[in-house]
């Protein structure tokens, strides 16, 4: 990839890992935030089960209207709050589906450019290895026209020392 044809391609690739490794990290992130969240929801709900079993434990004991209203009232703030809560965990979900698009997105990105780099050398290999077997065929060419041309002039200063000879 040292060639100068590649440089900004290098350049490139370099910037588009660089993204690629953000959006890893930000949907690493948000899968804690949804996992986070998760567990809080079922720490709510595990909650709300205890509070009705202890309290359905007290009811059976008895228990006066003020200590039902009281109840009522907790369990009614319990309910809101794991409603809120699993609006959150479905906000985490959403984030979690964007961020992993994102990281698709930008590993299809790092590819094609990395692709892109492959062909660029095989291609430039390619032309050099050509280049290289032409340069090869003109020198063998050229060393057979002289052998031809050496072996054509000792031929005629053989035959003309023969015929000298006579």
């Amino acid at each position: 990839m040292s060639r100068p044809d590649t440089h900004a391609l290098g350049v490139l690739l370099e910037r588009e890992e660089a993204a690629r490794d953000e959006a890893k990290l930000a949907y690493q992130r948000a899968l804690e935030v949804r996992m986070r969240a998760a567990n809080q929801l079922q720490m709510l709900i595990d909650y709300r089960g205890d509070y009705v079993a202890r309290w359905t434990q007290q009811f059976r004991q008895g228990g006066g209207p003020e200590i039902l209203r009281t109840y009522r009232e907790l369990r009614v703030k319990l309910d809101q709050a794991i409603e809120q809560q699993q609006g959150t965990v479905a906000g985490t979900e959403a984030q979690v589906q964007r961020c992993h698009q994102a990281l698709v997105a930008a590993e299809t990105r790092s590819a094609a450019v990395r692709k892109l780099i492959e062909r660029r050398d095989a291609e430039h290999t390619r032309r050099e290895d050509k280049q290289a077997r032409k340069e090869m065929d003109e020198i063998a060419q050229r060393l057979g026209w002289q052998a031809a041309r050496r072996a054509g002039f000792g031929a005629a200063t053989a035959s003309s020392s023969t015929f000298g000879e006579l």
